[in-house]
């Protein structure tokens, strides 16, 4: 009679310290939704947004109409990009890294047909070069996002910043965490004044119909090696 009681409060305990196990992606929901990559995996994306703070870098902004290639030459020069792919897989990129040879960090901004992007790095294999980097003194291991995502940091860090992520990957001690959101946004009021301005014989229907919302699409992909990050990259898209 001992032995089972002890038996079952043991089995209580095992259950009660699993159900305090903190969960290590962000729960499911009814409103999440799965997209097909190409290479045939699904990708959950949840429904929201991120803080705008981690689009933007060293005075680069994704979420901006401003050309994101004229933003980063206005801040860092005018480089060469490199460009690869058509249509739906176009790809273009211009790099940027420190002055110091002893810092590893490359900032990389690109976009594509609908979206723009940047990749911070300190890990050579992560991104092999298309073209040369302009070395910047504003380049180095100390660069973050605004906010507050550096290269160095722990997962648990980056999860005190993000929050739970959408899904996660591990193999053997590389460890990747993903977020991805969508959403439906209202178009700003100084946006639409720009469509009547290109469409002046357009009705207010027509250009709420036409313009009135738009679909925003977020993404962050940051790698770990021995629980510290290594690479972060931020994709954003905005399309009617």
């Amino acid at each position: 009679m001992k032995r089972t009681l002890l038996s079952m409060v043991v089995l209580l305990s095992i259950s009660f310290l699993q159900g305090q196990t903190k969960p290590r992606v962000a729960p499911p929901s009814k409103s999440d939704t799965l997209a097909t990559l190409e290479n045939g995996h699904r990708l959950r994306i949840q429904r929201g947004e991120l803080p705008i703070g981690h689009f933007q870098i060293a005075g680069v902004d994704l979420t901006l109409e401003k050309d994101t290639f004229e933003q980063a030459y206005a801040k860092f020069g005018r480089i060469e990009s490199a460009a690869s792919g058509d249509a739906g897989d176009f790809d273009e990129q211009i790099c940027y890294q420190s002055l110091d040879q002893a810092d590893k960090t490359k900032l990389i901004f690109g976009r594509g047909e609908v979206n723009s992007y940047f990749t911070l790095t300190s890990e050579p294999m992560i991104w092999k070069p298309k073209q040369k980097c302009l070395p910047s003194k504003l380049i180095s291991a100390g660069l973050k996002d605004n906010a507050g995502v550096q290269l160095g940091q722990s997962e648990a860090q980056v999860i005190a910043l993000l929050g739970l992520p959408t899904s996660r990957s591990e193999h053997q001690q590389i460890k990747k965490i993903f977020y991805e959101f969508e959403m439906d946004k209202k178009a700003k009021p100084s946006e639409l004044k720009l469509v009547k301005e290109r469409y002046p014989s357009w009705s207010e229907k027509e250009i709420l119909q036409n313009y009135g919302t738009h679909s925003q699409n977020e993404g962050i992909r940051l790698m770990f090696f021995q629980d510290r990050l290594v690479s972060v990259t931020a994709n954003f898209s905005a399309t009617n």
